[in-house]
C-alpha cells in the first residue's frame, strides 16, 4: 500500500528544481566566488572525504588557511555560503524525496522496506548536511581570526569532518536510489 501517491507533474517540477538548485549552488553563488578567490572548493565540498576515509577531510588549520586565502571579506562570504547550503540541503531533501517517491512508488512489486529506505535517504542527506553546516558555522565563529589565531570552535571541525563523510555517503546513496528507482520502473513498470 502506497500512502504517498506519486505525481508525475510534481515529480517533474521537483526534478527541475533539484537540478536548477544544484547547478546554481555548485557552479555559481558563494561557493563559486570562494573557488575563484582561493582556487579550491569549499572545505566540506571536497570529495577526498570519500577517497581517504581514515584521514580528516579538513582540519582547523586548513579551514583557517582557506578563510584567510579567501580575502578580507572571505570569512563573511564563507558564512553566507554555509547558510545558503542549509537552504540547498532543504531543497535537495524535499525534491529528492518527491523524486524517489515518484520513481519507486510508481513501480510495481517494490518491497515496502525498500520504498521506506529509498524515501528516507534524501531526507537524511539533507538533515546531515544541515548538521555539518551548523557545526562549521559554530567552528569558524562570527568574526575573522587573524593569521596565527585559532578558530573559536576548532574542536568542532573534527566532528564536522566525520559528518562530511556521512553526508557524502548519504548523497551518493540517494543518487543510487534515484537511478535504481528509474531502472526498476523501466524494467518492472
Amino acid at each position: 500500500m502506497n500512502l504517498i501517491e506519486p505525481s508525475v507533474s510534481l515529480s517533474t517540477f521537483a526534478g527541475a528544481l533539484l537540478l536548477a538548485a544544484s547547478l546554481m549552488f555548485l557552479v555559481g553563488g558563494y561557493p563559486g566566488v570562494l573557488r575563484q578567490r582561493t582556487g579550491m572548493s569549499i572545505p566540506e565540498g571536497r570529495w577526498q572525504a570519500l577517497r581517504s576515509p581514515l584521514s580528516a577531510p579538513y582540519t582547523p588549520a586548513s579551514v583557517h588557511h582557506y578563510l584567510l586565502s579567501a580575502g578580507g571579506d572571505g570569512w563573511h562570504v564563507y558564512r553566507v555560503a554555509l547558510w545558503w547550503d542549509i537552504a540547498y540541503s532543504a531543497v535537495f531533501a524535499l525534491t529528492g524525496f518527491v523524486l524517489v517517491n515518484a520513481l519507486w512508488g510508481a513501480a510495481d512489486g517494490v518491497p515496502g522496506w525498500v520504498l521506506f529506505v529509498a524515501r528516507i535517504l534524501p531526507l537524511a542527506a539533507g538533515a546531515i548536511d544541515v548538521v555539518e553546516d551548523a557545526l562549521l558555522l559554530t567552528a569558524v565563529g562570527v568574526t575573522p581570526v587573524p593569521a596565527g589565531g585559532v578558530l573559536p570552535g576548532a574542536g568542532m571541525v573534527g566532528t564536522a569532518g566525520v559528518v562530511t563523510r556521512v553526508k557524502f555517503l548519504a548523497y551518493v546513496l540517494t543518487v543510487i536510489a534515484l537511478i535504481a528507482g528509474a531502472g526498476w520502473l523501466i524494467v518492472r513498470g
